[in-house]
């Protein structure tokens, strides 16, 4: 070769990069959230009682979080701050259902930071 990237590969490391500038804080200093069971087509990490929900396949609209009603201070996106609520009518006694955008906001890795109490 002569040393250099094909263009396919730097757009991609280039989407790779913008994506770690957005939600470093959910892979950095992080790891697994092992004693909670994430929804289907969703990966958690934590740090701390900073709990990261990376969104692989986006459902439509809401999405329930087993295990965790009663134990969210507040929701947001992690790429821009975006609040997100839960909707109560949706919930169970032990699970609570997060209110989504229509369209997915990163379609690599969607990451929900969800500070518990």
């Amino acid at each position: 070769g002569l040393g250099r990237f094909p263009e396919q590969s730097i757009s991609r490391l280039d989407e790779i990069g913008a994506w770690m500038h957005a939600n470093s804080a959910s892979i950095y200093g992080a790891g697994p959230a092992t004693d909670l069971v994430p929804p289907p087509g969703c990966v958690y990490t934590r740090a701390g009682n900073r709990l990261f929900l990376h969104v692989l396949d986006w459902p439509y609209l809401s999405l329930r979080l087993p295990g965790l009603r009663k134990r969210i201070r507040f929701a947001s996106l992690l790429r821009d701050g975006s609040r997100l609520s839960t909707i109560d009518w949706n919930s169970s006694e032990h699970d609570v259902t997060l209110a989504l955008p229509f369209h997915q906001p990163d379609p690599l890795d969607t990451v929900v930071e969800l500070e518990l109490q």
